[in-house]
């Protein structure tokens, strides 16, 4: 199908569409939906900023072309779907955007986008509290804390779900976690993180060394 240019298109109304919100963090990727129906071919869509209308992704006439500077190697824009991704996402990426789809038939809408951006949550902090040989069992206390309070943290074997192990809150941003298990052996865990929007984990492996513990501590009781 071949269509008239672009400026000579009857005119037809654009259709408000939907306004959705979307959360991104720092550092990372996110990606805005164009929200088009997907019965549609695109022929033309322009991402753009600010009341003034300042586009920054528009696809047109079969090619894809990014226009802002501030957004510099960092779009990338579908032609298919009309979605756009922005890398590396800054704290100022945190704004309304609005695309503008026509279709080939010469079907219109208008899509809005408000996008917030999250500084990435820190990695909580895993410590050894405590740890024994006893009667060739292995005993470990383990101390995970959050930079901030009133983050939920939580423990996670690796391969380990048959390790005996308990686990509590300390107070509103530590958790400990005790296990036992036979000694030269490795045991991973994971402690996570989450204020329900964003979570980081930390991981740490222990062992207890068998007989060289064994010795030592007989070592020193003996000349105690």
């Amino acid at each position: 199908m071949t269509l008239p240019p672009l400026c000579h298109l009857p005119h037809v109304p654009a259709v408000e569409g939907c306004e959705t919100r979307v959360t991104g963090y720092i550092g990372q990727s996110v990606i805005l939906k164009s929200g088009v129906d997907p019965s549609w071919k695109l022929e033309r869509v322009q991402w753009s900023i600010y009341t003034n209308t300042t586009y920054i992704a528009i696809f047109e006439n079969g090619k894809v072309e990014t226009r802002s500077s501030r957004y510099k190697g960092r779009l990338s824009l579908n032609e298919s779907s009309g979605d756009l991704e922005i890398k590396e996402l800054k704290a100022d990426d945190g704004m309304r955007y609005t695309v503008s789809l026509l279709s080939t038939t010469y079907k219109q809408q208008d899509n809005h986008i408000s996008l917030t951006v999250l500084e990435q949550l820190r990695k909580p902090d895993i410590v050894v509290l405590y740890e024994t040989l006893v009667k060739e069992d292995c005993i470990i206390a383990l101390k995970c804390s959050s930079s901030k309070n009133n983050n939920i943290l939580s423990w996670t074997p690796a391969n380990e779900s048959s390790l005996p192990f308990v686990s509590g809150k300390i107070s509103s941003n530590v958790s400990e976690l005790w296990m036992h298990f036979t000694p030269n052996r490795k045991v991973t865990f994971t402690c996570t993180a989450t204020d329900g929007q964003r979570s980081a984990s930390e991981q740490i492996t222990v062992q207890c060394q068998g007989m060289c513990v064994i010795l030592f501590i007989r070592s020193v009781l003996y000349h105690k």
